[in-house]
C-alpha cells in the first residue's frame, strides 16, 4: 500500500502550527497597542485625580488666607481666564468649560489644564465675563525631555520588555497545545502505517492491534471506525476466500469429469467422425478450464501468467471458430501476418479476444467483422446500428464476459483497450505497449 499525497493538501502539523504561531503573533500585537493604550489612560486619570485635589486645597488656602498659594514649575494656579498666559490662552478650546481637564501642548513642555468655577459645580460652558473671571485654572506641565531622562524605564521599553513576556508566554502555551494536538495526531499516524500490515490480502493481520490512545475524543472515534471498518474488511475478504476456493473446487470437478468421460469415449467410439467430435469437445473443456483459472486469478489479483508463442493467423482462425455459433451471414475478414508472432501470456489474451469477437457479433446484423493484427495491437471493427444495438443490449452469448472484464484483465496486464465509434463501425483497440 502507498500514500498517494492529494493535490493542494497541506500537513495537518504544518497548518497547525502556523496558526497557532500567527494567533500568538497577533495576540502579542493587540496586547502591546493595548498596553499602551491603558498606560495612557492610567496617566490622564491619575494627572486629572492630582488636579481635582490640588484644586480643592487652592480653595481650601484661600478660605483661610484669601491668597493663591505660591506657584512651582511643575504646578501653577490662575485665577480668572485674564490671568492666564498668552500662550496658553490661545491653544484653550473655546467656550471654557466648568470641570474640565484639557490637554495641552507646546515646544517645551505637556500641559494637564483643569478649569475649575469658584463660584458655581454645575457642568457648564463659563462664557460671561465674571465666571471667567470667577475660575480657577490649576496647571500642572512638565518638560518634554522629562520622558525621556525620567529615571526608571520609558513607555516604549516597558511595552517591548512586557510585548517579549507576553510573545513568550504565547509561544510557549502554542507549542504545549501543538504537542499535545500533534501528539496525538503522530500516534494515529503511526497506527495508520501499520494498517497496510492489516490490508486484505495479508493473512496475517493482528486482529487485536486496536487504536492507541489518542487523548481527544473525535480522533479516538475516527480511529476505532477506521479499526472497525479494517477489521470489517479483513473478515469479508476471508469470506471471499473460503468462496473462491469452493468455487475453484466446484468448476474444476466438472470439468475434470468431462475430461474423463471423453477418454473414455475416444477409446469406445473408433469412427473418425466421432473421433473428430470428441478432440473439438475436448478442445472446448480445456479452454473452459483455462477460462476459469483465469477469472479465478483475475478475482484473487493474480497476474503472473507464462508467456506464450503465439502464431497469431491460427490462432485468431481458432477463436472465430470458437464463436462459429453466432455468425450467420456475417463475414470475418482477416488481416494478420501469415508470420506474426506474439509472446503474450495466452490465457488473458484469449479471453479479450474472445470478448471483443463477440462483442462485434453480438451487435453486427449485417455487414463484415475486420479484425487487424500488427506488430503491437490488435483491433476489432464491426458495422454499428445504434438502434439495433439498443434493441440486443440485453443479449448475453458466449460466456456472459463484458467488456470491463476484458478491461480488468488489461489493466492487469498493463495493456490498454480503447472502444470508440467511428461513423457506422464500432471498434476496439487492444495495444500490447
Amino acid at each position: 500500500m502507498t500514500k498517494t499525497p492529494m493535490k493542494g493538501a497541506i500537513s495537518l502539523r504544518n497548518f497547525l502550527l502556523r496558526q497557532l504561531l500567527f494567533a500568538g503573533g497577533l495576540l502579542t500585537l493587540m496586547f502591546g497597542m493595548t498596553l499602551v493604550i491603558v498606560y495612557q489612560w492610567g496617566l490622564d486619570d491619575t494627572t486629572e485625580y492630582y488636579l481635582y485635589q490640588d484644586a480643592d486645597w487652592v480653595v481650601t488656602q484661600l478660605d483661610r488666607n484669601n491668597e493663591l498659594p505660591a506657584s512651582t514649575p511643575k504646578r501653577q494656579f490662575y485665577i480668572g481666564y485674564s490671568q492666564l498666559p498668552q500662550a496658553l490662552r490661545q491653544q484653550l478650546d473655546e467656550p471654557i468649560k466648568n470641570n474640565h481637564v484639557q490637554y495641552l501642548k507646546t515646544q517645551t513642555h505637556f500641559i494637564y489644564l483643569l478649569s475649575y468655577s469658584l463660584t458655581t459645580t454645575e457642568a457648564k460652558d463659563l462664557q460671561s465675563k465674571q465666571e471667567l473671571a470667577d475660575t480657577l485654572f490649576v496647571i500642572h506641565q512638565f518638560p518634554l525631555e522629562d520622558e525621556y531622562n525620567a529615571p526608571g524605564l520609558s513607555l516604549s521599553q516597558i511595552v517591548t520588555i512586557v510585548g517579549a513576556f507576553v510573545l513568550l508566554f504565547i509561544l510557549l502555551t502554542a507549542l504545549l497545545v501543538y504537542r499535545v494536538i500533534a501528539s496525538a495526531l503522530f500516534r494515529m499516524e503511526a497506527w495508520c502505517q501499520q494498517l497496510p500490515m492489516m490490508a486484505p490480502d495479508n493473512d496475517d493481520t493482528q486482529k487485536h492491534d486496536t487504536p492507541p490512545d489518542l487523548h481527544f475524543a473525535e480522533l479516538q472515534q475516527l480511529a476505532d471506525r477506521l479499526h472497525f471498518s479494517t477489521m470489517e474488511l479483513f473478515e469479508k475478504n476471508q469470506r471471499e476466500k473460503s468462496f473462491i476456493r469452493c468455487l475453484s473446487h466446484e468448476l474444476r470437478t466438472p470439468i475434470a469429469v468431462i475430461g474423463a468421460a471423453l477418454d473414455l469415449l475416444q477409446r469406445r467410439l473408433e469412427s473418425p467422425n466421432h473421433q473428430d467430435k470428441l478432440t473439438k469437445i475436448r478442445h472446448a473443456n480445456q479452454r473452459m478450464l483455462s477460462v476459469s483459472d483465469t477469472l479465478l486469478n483475475l478475482w484473487q489479483q493474480q497476474k503472473h501468467y507464462p508467456a506464450e508463442e503465439i502464431a497469431m493467423e491460427s490462432w485468431i482462425k481458432e477463436c472465430v471458430e470458437e464463436l462459429s455459433y453466432m455468425a450467420s451471414s456475417t463475414d470475418i475478414l482477416l488481416k494478420v501476418d501469415s508470420s506474426l508472432t506474439y509472446s503474450l501470456p495466452e490465457p488473458p489474451l484469449r479471453l479479450i479476444v474472445l470478448n471483443l469477437l463477440k462483442n462485434a457479433f453480438q451487435y453486427t446484423h449485417q455487414g463484415d467483422i475486420v479484425v487487424n493484427v500488427d506488430a503491437t495491437r490488435l483491433s476489432v471493427s464491426n458495422d454499428f446500428d445504434p438502434q439495433e444495438a439498443t434493441k440486443t443490449a440485453s443479449t448475453e452469448y458466449g460466456y456472459g464476459l463484458g467488456l470491463w472484464i476484458a478491461s480488468a484483465l488489461c489493466e492487469q496486464q498493463g495493456w490498454t483497450l480503447h472502444c470508440e465509434t467511428s461513423g457506422e463501425s464500432y471498434v476496439t483497440t487492444l495495444e500490447f505497449t
